[in-house]
């Protein structure tokens, strides 16, 4: 019987440390909502950093709903209205019939960062809550 137990024992020891780790985790659905100010927008070629816009604290505001949809509000009054489903760490965003599958990198109570691969064009939006 001892040996059963230290066997038992030995193999939940194992699974635990082969369990997935939280690293790979992102956020849950209710850090992604609310609003968010865009900082920056990036891309990225050949493994280089390009800073393509950068925004001033509130003159970009992405806001998601509870109910799948979000606004951008641009500084000047453009306004965008659209769709997301999040699952996982992939954000789907859908504007006008026109779906992009986003990468959530980090998200936090405070820090958003997001990446995208549209036809080619590598990507990156940082964000942080807005209040």
């Amino acid at each position: 019987m001892k040996k059963l137990f230290y066997f038992a024992f030995a193999a939940l020891l194992c699974c635990g440390m082969s369990a997935c780790s939280d690293d790979d985790e992102v956020g849950s659905l209710s850090d992604l909502l609310g609003s968010w100010t865009l900082l920056k927008e990036v891309y990225i070629e050949n493994g280089v950093e390009d800073v393509d816009a950068e925004y001033a604290y509130g003159e970009c505001v992405w806001t998601f709903n509870e109910d799948g949809s979000y606004v951008v509000v641009e500084d000047g009054g453009d306004t965008v209205r659209a769709t997301y489903q999040m699952s996982g760490n992939t954000l789907k965003v859908t504007e006008d019939g026109y779906t992009l599958a986003v990468q959530i990198l980090q998200l936090t109570a405070s820090d958003m960062v997001l990446q995208f691969n549209d036809e080619g064009d590598l990507g990156r939006l940082y964000f942080r809550r807005y209040e």
